[in-house]
């Protein structure tokens, strides 16, 4: 028990960001502490002669299982909403969703995990750090910090 998947998706990543950015995004799933879960990586560019796998491309080591999947979409809505009918069937404790636009602290999937299955929520945002566009990448302020959702959405 306790499985998860990672979510990663992404349309035209190396033309839009920097190589370093996109190290640390994926070097950041890769040494989460939390280590029971598959990833899921859809690459949803209109350019169906060029495919990336970020995964690969920065020799990340999924835990458990890797898929890839090229598929184009219109949207990042498009495509995640497909990546979540996608893994539906598997029945997943948690999902974690992942932007290539951010870095996450070791700990996020541990504690997200947590507070999905044993907390009582739903939805949790938690342990990431936007990356500017200084290409300066910024340490984490809270880490393990965690956002109701439900309290947001209902005050």
């Amino acid at each position: 028990g306790g499985a998860a998947a990672v979510l990663i998706y992404h349309s035209r990543p190396l033309e839009t960001y920097p190589e370093e950015w996109l190290r640390e995004y994926v070097n950041s799933i890769a040494h989460q502490t939390f280590r029971d879960y598959d990833v899921w990586e859809l690459d949803y560019s209109d350019n169906l002669s060029v495919n990336v796998s970020l995964v690969n491309r920065y020799k990340m080591q999924a835990p458990r299982r890797y898929t890839w999947l090229k598929e184009h979409h219109r949207t990042h809505s498009e495509a995640i909403n497909r990546l979540l009918d996608i893994i539906q069937p598997f029945h997943y404790e948690a999902v974690f969703n992942t932007h290539v636009d951010d870095f996450y602290d070791s700990q996020r999937f541990a504690l997200q995990f947590y507070h999905l299955t044993k907390g009582g929520r739903d939805m949790v945002s938690s342990g990431f750090q936007y990356i500017h566009s200084s290409h300066e990448l910024p340490l984490l302020k809270q880490p393990g910090q965690i956002f109701e959702y439900h309290s947001l959405l209902h005050p």
